[in-house]
């Protein structure tokens, strides 16, 4: 109900149904509702809201997604990217993570980083050569022998999982 009251633009509405249902049970998704209602008044009030949500439900995926970009809209993008990292370590399966991580490092010039970053998305989500090309980019953007080292056998074992991935189909192209 609240969200279709804040679609309507009725905001104190949405807000007293979001009350309403608050007081009668506690759950993540009135939580994030909070933190979408929060951030339709002021990107500053969803970043207060999302971190009491987020004290509440750490367990919590939706309210990590509702805090991250709450930071990101209040362009707290050095906040945000510390909190996707710790999200990251606690989901590491969770591509949509990485991605809200890979915009917040690029927003702060961390483009090797935000590269791996993307790298590591679309790794998840199964588009390897796409993941290859940004870590190539990350590789050429880096002086640093180590990082570059690391860069180089990320490449090798994706170039690897793509060559086994096309053997396994070759069977079934004649």
């Amino acid at each position: 109900l609240a969200a279709l009251d804040k679609a309507a633009g009725n905001l104190a509405g949405a807000r007293s149904q979001l009350d309403q249902a608050q007081s009668v049970q506690a759950a993540p998704q009135l939580d994030m509702l909070a933190i979408q209602l929060a951030g339709a008044q002021s990107p500053a009030a969803a970043v207060d809201v999302s971190a009491a949500a987020w004290k509440r439900w750490p367990r919590s995926q939706g309210v990590a997604d509702g805090r991250a970009r709450a930071l990101q809209k209040a362009g707290q993008n050095e906040a945000a990217a510390t909190f996707l990292q710790a999200v990251v370590k606690q989901w590491p399966d969770t591509p949509e993570f990485q991605k809200l991580l890979a915009t917040s490092l690029q927003r702060l010039g961390r483009e090797i980083e935000a590269h791996e970053a993307m790298a590591s998305y679309f790794e998840q989500t199964g588009a390897l050569p796409t993941a290859v090309e940004h870590l190539q980019q990350a590789r050429s953007q880096s002086k640093d022998f180590y990082v570059q080292s690391r860069l180089d056998m990320r490449i090798r074992a994706l170039r690897e999982r793509l060559d086994n991935q096309r053997a396994l189909l070759e069977p079934f192209k004649k």
